[in-house]
């Protein structure tokens, strides 16, 4: 029996799974990894950490099934995106630890920066200048450690995403290599030209040569040394997590739109092999790019989902279990006229205003706790469907149906509501896993997989929503949850005033 194996290294915890021929998952197991805030808007990880954990899973998921390293086919590899790292090319030791995406440490500076060169970043890149994005990580670790941008220039230092690192250590220093959807994360990329931009290079003064080679996303990444791993296994896949997600649905042609449902909701409608110059809040990447096909997607973010639902739980008590929220916001009609805006962490596409603030609106005294639930579940559903109605306006692309992912997707209201607010079918399917993603494309590298979007064939929907509300009642219930959301707006300035009225 032939068996590919992926690896997910997302932000909280690492997930493996074993695929057989038919592409079957026969196995997952899984762990946590730390992480660490030394200061508040840092966020970091130990790189050793995800390595060791990483070939740690590995193992337990060849002993579940009675299999050896050397039985493994192919391995695939996904990892949280932006995330990144430098060490030194000689000794292989990290100088700092990993920088996540959620870190914010160069925001200012990355506002700035964005302030002047913005446009030029937005249609060079399809990104915005965010310290969410690699490139200010690399620059804030260069700036801070002793002889760092020296180094870097003669060439002793190494630069990448999580991918990169784990290719670097499972290959025993041999290979470092990147994939086209990993790269574009950095904002070093234009991602309709392979290879580093030298205009993004020279303004973040980034030297290429700690910069890894770019190779297609099922290309050979690096075969695992057999002293370290036990025995050489090519490593033929390697995708950002929300690429992994979006092929593990086989989700990838043009019009198909998938959504996560986890803390936030992040929204990703595929536009084919044509790049769409992002506007309105919006960003633009390479979803994936084969030996034969490049694919992209256009990309939508809402920080708050399921955070907000488990504020409802923990913060405000109004349940015991999350589970309950569906029985209670069934329980009422309506939300009697109360709106939440989810603001609790800012407000991203489409206005990235980090100034503004969640509220309730709307309330009077016949609001109940019903209603307060019903209100934010309501919400989590009108972000997507503003955001989609947007994607669908600037790509010209016609969406076919919604692939929906995350712990979210349990609540069938919440699913109802989606496919009614978005006027389009909401599908299930039965693999969501990114590692999964991973280990069949990974099958493709070794001219054993399918293709993209053949997947879609052997992982149906296992549950669908068809909408069944009017285009008329659909646009009044978004256009008030809009008016809803513009009066949380530069709530908090960065001036000190109390409110968009300034302090009472």
């Amino acid at each position: 029996m032939k068996v590919s194996l992926g690896i997910d290294i997302g932000t909280t915890g690492i997930k493996a799974v074993a695929v057989d021929e038919a592409f079957r998952p026969l196995a997952y197991e899984s762990a946590e990894q730390r992480q660490s805030f030394p200061q508040p808007g840092w966020c970091e990880q130990d790189p050793d950490e995800i390595y060791e954990l990483s070939v740690y899973l590995i193992r337990r998921v060849l002993d579940r099934i009675g299999l050896k390293p050397g039985d493994l086919a192919c391995i695939g590899l996904d990892h949280q995106g932006e995330s990144c790292l430098v060490w030194d090319r000689e000794t292989g030791r990290p100088v700092y630890p990993i920088i996540t995406w959620q870190d914010r440490r160069m925001a200012a500076v990355s506002d700035e920066f964005g302030a002047v060169h913005g446009d030029r970043i937005r249609t060079l890149t399809g990104l915005r200048s965010d310290s969410y994005y690699s490139a200010w990580k690399i620059r804030w670790i260069l700036d801070n450690i002793p002889d760092g941008q020296q180094r870097a220039q003669r060439g002793e230092l190494l630069a990448g995403t999580i991918n990169t690192w784990i290719f670097w250590k499972l290959s025993g220093g041999r290979a470092f290599v990147t994939d086209e959807s990993s790269a574009d994360v950095m904002m070093l990329c234009d991602p309709r030209v392979t290879g580093w931009n030298p205009w993004l290079l020279e303004q973040m003064n980034i030297p290429e040569v700690m910069l890894p080679e770019i190779r297609p996303c099922n290309s050979v990444l690096c075969v695992t040394s057999a002293e370290i791993f036990g025995a050489e296994v090519p490593v033929t896949c390697s995708l950002a997590d929300c690429s992994a997600g979006i092929v593990a649905s086989g989700a990838v042609s043009e019009g198909d739109l998938t959504v996560t449902y986890g803390t936030g909701s992040f929204m990703h409608l595929i536009t084919g092999s044509r790049f769409v110059v992002p506007d309105e809040g919006l960003t633009s990447a390479c979803s994936f790019a084969t030996m034969t096909q490049k694919a992209y997607q256009l990309n939508g973010i809402c920080y708050t989902a399921g955070s907000a639902v488990k504020w409802l739980k923990k913060g405000l008590g109004l349940f015991e279990d999350e589970a309950q929220t569906q029985a209670l916001a069934q329980s009422v009609p309506d939300t009697n006229g109360v709106y939440f805006v989810p603001a609790i962490n800012g407000l991203a596409t489409p206005y990235w205003d980090q100034s503004a603030r969640g509220a309730f609106i709307g309330l009077t005294a016949g609001a109940t706790r019903a209603h307060l639930v019903r209100s934010v579940l309501e919400s989590c559903a009108l972000q997507v469907a503003n955001c989609s109605r947007i994607m669908r306006s600037l790509s010209g692309v016609e969406i076919s149906s919604i692939n929906a992912m995350g712990g979210m997707t349990a609540n069938d209201f919440l699913m109802q509501l989606q496919a009614d607010l978005c006027g389009l079918r909401v599908n299930l399917p039965a693999q969501t896993e990114p590692c999964y993603g991973a280990a069949c494309m990974a099958c493709s590298g070794v001219g054993s997989g399918l293709a993209p979007d053949e997947l879609k064939r052997i992982n149906p929907p296992v549950r669908s929503f068809s909408p069944s509300m009017d285009e008329g009642e659909r646009t009044r219930r978004i256009d008030n949850w809009l008016d809803a959301v513009r009066r949380t707006l530069d709530w908090h300035p960065a001036n000190g005033q109390g409110g968009p009225y300034g302090k009472i």
